[in-house]
């Protein structure tokens, strides 16, 4: 055998050994460099995706705040009727920081359409009633008879088995399972009575809390809090009244309505709890 012609053709086969990887190699590198040019766009497409997105977010982040002023601009607004209500007045409540001043139809306000709602408003209530919160509360509401009298004009029913069908009456002893339910519309009446008297009876016992009692029409219900800011309710009249209630900050109306409140506080009297009947 040549030695010498078998190391010339072993050569020649590894040079084209080598000219094959090499072009398998370059052709690796170009679809590399073409994966990388494609990832780039896909980055770059992506960057310009997410600046438009946050462009969005900041656009509707503006739009929001816009709302937002242009609706605590607006110094009066409806809040709800009675006793989806509630809820504003218990927040309205619960900033309170000086004084608080309350005229309503009962003193256990919406004790028996609204329970769970009532609880928050009873615990708000006693908070700041609480001597370290250094808070004026002044609360005028009808006496036992006009408050009666009424009760019976907002039912305006003669028969329990009436009352018992209506959804207020259900969720009323869904909430309250352990009370007793009334016989007659008597009883009812009694039991609402009784309501109102305890939690009266209950606010009486701070020092901060004057309660005052009246037999007048009350033009308005009141909960105002700081002298700046105020919920009102009064009751719109036709084929289904209802108590309907605006939120306020506006400075001229808050002024008729401390004097409103101020002229049925002069025409009341000062609540004096009586003897419990056993």
């Amino acid at each position: 055998m040549n030695i010498t012609k078998y190391l010339i053709d072993v050569e020649k086969v590894g040079l084209v050994l080598a000219l094959g990887a090499l072009a398998v190699g370059l052709w690796h590198l170009r679809e590399i460099r073409k994966v990388i040019r494609e990832t780039r766009a896909q980055e770059e497409e992506a960057k310009t995706h997410t600046a438009a997105l946050q462009k969005q977010r900041d656009e509707i982040k503006q739009i929001s705040g816009d709302i937002k002023e242009i609706a605590g601009s607006i110094s009066t607004r409806y809040v709800d009727t009675f006793p989806r209500n509630l809820p504003s007045i218990i927040d309205l409540i619960d900033r309170t920081t000086s004084s608080l001043c309350i005229v309503t139809d009962t003193p256990a306000y919406g004790h028996y359409s609204n329970p769970s709602a009532f609880e928050q408003y009873r615990l708000k209530l006693q908070v700041l009633a609480s001597p370290d919160k250094n808070i004026t509360i002044n609360l005028l509401t009808y006496d036992d008879s006009k408050r009666n009298f009424y009760a019976k004009h907002q039912f305006g029913i003669t028969e329990i088995t009436q009352l018992r069908e209506r959804d207020s009456y259900k969720a009323y002893f869904a909430y309250w399972k352990n009370k007793r339910q009334p016989k007659t519309m008597d009883d009812f009446y009694k039991l609402i009575h009784e309501n109102n008297d305890k939690f009266r009876r209950e606010l009486g016992q701070y020092d901060n809390i004057k309660i005052c009692e009246t037999d007048n029409q009350l033009p308005i219900f009141l909960w105002m809090r700081d002298e700046n800011e105020a919920i009102f309710s009064f009751y719109n009249y036709g084929l289904s009244p209802r108590e309907v209630s605006f939120r306020t900050n506006d400075q001229k109306l808050l002024a008729v309505l401390t004097e409103m409140a101020n002229v049925a506080f002069e025409n009341s009297r000062r609540y004096e709890p009586q003897p419990e009947v056993k």
